[in-house]
């Protein structure tokens, strides 16, 4: 009965399966089920599931899986660990922007131990991406390219990796006309001059950099970065966990509502420059030894008494 029912429903019932192992497993129950796997529009493939020690299989099931599906791809997700070399990753990246990918979610790292990772030119001049979360299992530096691309993309995530050369950071970012979403998550700045983040239509931002923070590094100046800019005039919320530097700016902050704000060593003197004279915040977490800082750094207070505080 199941077999009978028409293509849309069948479809809808393989996309509710958790993993694509899963729904390929589907293609044994009949031959009327043989290929509907082929016309899903999502795609998750994680190498600790099912074929772990056998590294030939899961490289031929990835190009399998990309190259029998002829549909264009909502989503691609991607976690291989560090068992395969740059080379391997971007072709599967290759594929996947052939069938003109919004999302894509890699996991992944580089069996050459000593190379830099670079984001291929085929990802960066994809005209249909939208959603970009790139983490790496062994911290690597991430060239990233230093002409006018990612159109379309709106949601920007980076883990675990060095971000190098403050200038391609920010001509990468400002190149990037409809971002809205940008996060920054246990990223290495040390060797940034100034980490500069100018986005004029970003809504959300979220520094975060606690699991990698080291106490050390705060008496130490050739390992911090010189300065942290933050100029993005649509900004809505803004997270901040660790980012440390001896200098910080905020400019155009003005429409921020929702603020959260981790105690590791920002330095309580900054939330004057964050916030003075914004009228639009309505929501601050943060410690009370920032807050009790801040309140009153020049004579007058900083909030509204209608905003909602929140304490860690």
């Amino acid at each position: 009965m199941i077999s009978d029912l028409p293509d849309p429903i069948l479809h809808l019932i393989l996309s509710s399966l958790p993993t694509t192992e899963e729904v390929i497993r589907t293609s044994i129950l009949s031959t009327r089920w043989r290929y509907l796997w082929t016309l899903i529009s999502s795609i998750d493939i994680d190498y600790s599931r099912g074929m772990k020690f056998d590294k030939s299989k899961f490289k031929k099931f990835v190009y399998n899986v990309l190259e029998n599906n002829s549909l264009d791809l909502d989503s691609f997700s991607l976690s291989c660990a560090d068992i395969y070399s740059r080379w391997t990753v971007y072709q599967w990246i290759e594929a996947a922007v052939s069938r003109n990918i919004k999302q894509l979610h890699l996991s992944f790292s580089s069996e050459d131990w000593f190379k830099h990772i670079e984001l291929p030119y085929c990802l960066v001049t994809c005209d249909s991406l939208q959603v970009l979360r790139v983490f790496l299992y062994e911290q690597r530096r991430l060239i990233l390219p230093n002409f006018t691309w990612f159109q379309a993309l709106r949601v920007l995530e980076l883990k675990n990796v060095e971000l190098y050369k403050g200038y391609l950071v920010k001509s990468f970012l400002e190149s990037c006309p409809l971002l809205e979403d940008l996060s920054l998550i246990d990223c290495e700045i040390n060797n940034l001059k100034v980490l500069c983040i100018s986005c004029p239509n970003l809504k959300r931002l979220r520094l975060d950099n606690r699991n990698i923070f080291s106490f050390e590094d705060l008496y130490d100046d050739d390992t911090l970065c010189g300065c942290i800019m933050i100029v993005c005039p649509k900004l809505v919320f803004f997270e901040f966990g660790a980012f440390v530097a001896p200098k910080y700016v905020f400019r155009s902050l003005g429409l921020v509502k929702k603020v959260v704000i981790h105690p590791e060593e920002f330095p309580s003197e900054y939330m004057d420059y964050m916030f003075r004279g914004n009228c639009s915040l309505e929501s601050l977490s943060t410690s009370i030894y920032i807050l009790c800082s801040s309140l009153f750094p020049s004579g007058s207070c900083l909030f509204s008494p209608c905003i909602n505080l929140h304490f860690s």
